[in-house]
Parts: C-alpha cells; structure tokens; sequence
C-alpha cells in the first residue's frame, strides 16, 4: 500500500508494516543492519499528522527494536516506503 491508501485506510492502533525494499543485509554487516532496521519495520500506528507550512503529512510507528527498547519512527510521506495493515 502506499502512503496516502495508509493514512486514508488505517485506523490508530493498527499494526503496519513498513518496507523501503531493499533487502535485508547479513547480520555480520552491523551498521547497515541497523540502518536497514530504522526504514524496515512493523509496529502499532501511534498518529497521524496532517502537513503544514514546513512539513508534509507523517505517520508515527511504534516499534521495538533488537534490544527490546520501544522506538518511534516518524515516516514522511515524501519519503519512499510500501506499507502493509497487519490488522
């Protein structure tokens, strides 16, 4: 789904996946893990937020990463990602 067919669609609560569609790199490459996790990831939509003057709309994700800690991701919707509703 695209950025607009998600913000339309998708409630708050609902669990989304995110994809930029690169493939995943392999475990021993760290850094690129961690950069490919920070734009592939799935959590609870936690907002909407409508654009203004300086900034496009963007969807705010809850996820929790590798470690266990609980991140929020703010996606753009200038920026090029697929989403999926897991709900």
């Amino acid at each position: 789904m695209t950025f607009d067919d998600i913000f339309a669609a998708a409630p708050i609560g609902a669990r989304l996946a995110v994809s930029d569609g690169r493939p995943q790199p392999p475990e021993r490459a760290v850094q690129r893990l961690r950069a490919w996790r920070s734009h592939n990831f799935e959590g609870p939509l936690e907002e909407k937020l409508e654009a203004s003057e300086s900034q496009p709309r963007r969807l705010k994700i809850r996820a929790v990463d590798q470690l266990g800690l609980t991140v929020s991701y703010t996606v753009a919707e200038n920026v090029e990602h697929t989403f999926t509703l897991l709900d």
